[in-house]
């Protein structure tokens, strides 16, 4: 999961009736989540993103195979709850918990691999396009994250970027947009950023950004 989470923060929106009206009781919001994800909506609507940003990259690779000057393509993909899942973990605690209760759960490395999220990443792989990861997880994790890549079948990539630890941001929007601006300083066209928050995709530096469904947490 992220720095500065607000848990639930997809769901628990005010109706459109005022700006101060009540909102949805937390209860009844969590049962919501829970029977999107246990009805298949969530990985129907998680599949059909990856089908669209696949296509996508199909295009720009025909493109770049056609053209006089070839460029080297790079698509760059968050990794909790765009790689890998911490559903399991999330309704363990209930949609609750502190950073470092979450920092402990992820340092287990065993969060599993969204199957379109994996087609997609050996689809990128196969026709030479570089893979760079950009998270917001601290960099003491990364023995972790590497170790839970790993198992997950992805083994091959350029780089993983993540935050300073503990570092405390209004956004994280200038840490991700920076490090996609680095590399296409190295010559790489990003051709896609893949994420399931806004700030994910927000700040530049990608042809075309494609946000996931995330019912579960908003971070700014």
């Amino acid at each position: 999961m992220k720095r500065a989470y607000v848990v639930l923060g997809a769901i628990l929106m005010l109706c459109s009736c005022g700006a101060f009206a009540t909102p949805q009781n937390l209860s009844v919001a969590k049962q919501k989540v829970k029977r999107y994800v246990a009805s298949g909506r969530y990985m129907h609507d998680m599949t059909l993103r990856y089908a669209r940003a696949q296509r996508y990259l199909a295009k720009r690779i025909r493109e770049n195979k056609a053209a006089h000057s070839k460029k080297k393509l790079a698509v760059v993909l968050d990794i909790d709850e765009t790689l890998l899942s911490n559903y399991p973990d999330m309704v363990k605690a209930d949609f609750g918990g502190t950073m470092p209760q979450m920092d402990r759960i992820m340092a287990e490395a065993h969060d599993r691999a969204f199957a379109p999220a994996l087609r997609f990443y050996h689809y990128a792989i196969r026709h030479n396009v570089a893979v760079f990861f950009v998270t917001g997880r601290n960099e003491f994790l990364r023995a972790a994250t590497v170790k839970n890549l790993r198992k997950a079948g992805v083994t091959t990539y350029k780089r993983i970027d993540m935050q300073k630890n503990h570092a405390v941001h209004k956004s994280v929007i200038p840490f991700k947009s920076a490090m996609r601006r680095r590399i296409e300083k190295q010559g790489y066209d990003v051709v896609l950023t893949i994420g399931d928050q806004y700030s994910d995709i927000e700040g530049g530096y990608a042809d075309k950004g494609v946000k996931l469904p995330d019912p579960f947490y908003y971070v700014a």
